[in-house]
């Protein structure tokens, strides 16, 4: 049986995580999260909020006719390629 091999990974995987450093090991647990590292967020004013609205609005009708038009392209080839084949 392999069980140095076996052993043998188990002591590598040792060695490197012990090659880290502590910060990076508590990076992405719970108990790292402190308040001076949680985001600030700005006030804004309603003017703000308005054209932020506005913005997403015209980038979703944007995208929801790009998507149309992919759309429509693609059924008009498909069913130009049907109709040559018939």
């Amino acid at each position: 049986m392999s069980f140095g091999v076996v052993q043998s990974a188990i002591t590598s995987m040792k060695n490197n995580r012990s090659l880290l450093s502590k910060k990076d090991r508590l990076k992405n647990t719970l108990s790292s999260s402190i308040d001076k590292n949680k985001p600030v967020y700005s006030k804004s004013t309603l003017r703000m909020l308005h054209h932020i609205k506005q913005r997403l609005k015209e980038e979703r009708r944007n995208r929801l006719l790009k998507i149309i038009l992919v759309f429509g392209f693609v059924i008009s080839v498909v069913l130009s390629v049907f109709f040559y084949l018939l």
